[in-house]
């Protein structure tokens, strides 16, 4: 587990969660603030962002730029080195399975996935 990589993510989020403006991210996707409709991203772009929900960590992670070589694709999730979403978080921030999911998945943060043995 990369915790200084980790670390840098919760310091953004804090940031970020004090924004108005922006976009938020739901489980949809990327919407924008102002207009209810679905984000799009245009190459180069950093839009500022608002993390209001659950979903909003991995989101946040991709569009922000601050995470050299992770980009973000035009619906809203991370990539890096070929690998998108929950996948991309696994091997940029040298998470296991659950951890991954625990971390970044909206579901296990309201109980509604358990581990079952």
């Amino acid at each position: 587990m990369n915790k200084k990589r980790l670390l840098k993510l919760a310091e953004l989020l804090e940031a970020d969660a004090k924004n108005k403006k922006g976009v938020v991210f739901n489980l949809s996707g990327v919407i924008s603030k102002t207009s209810g409709a679905p984000f799009r991203l245009n190459r180069g772009e950093t839009p500022p962002m608002d993390c209001g929900t659950m979903a909003c960590a991995i989101g946040l992670w991709g569009i922000s730029g601050k995470f050299k070589g992770v980009t973000c694709s035009s619906d809203g999730w991370p990539v890096y080195e070929n690998k998108t979403g929950i996948t991309a978080a696994e091997k940029y921030f040298g998470l296991k399975y659950e951890e991954s999911r625990m971390l970044f998945l909206p579901a296990f943060y309201t109980g509604l996935l358990h581990r079952q043995d």
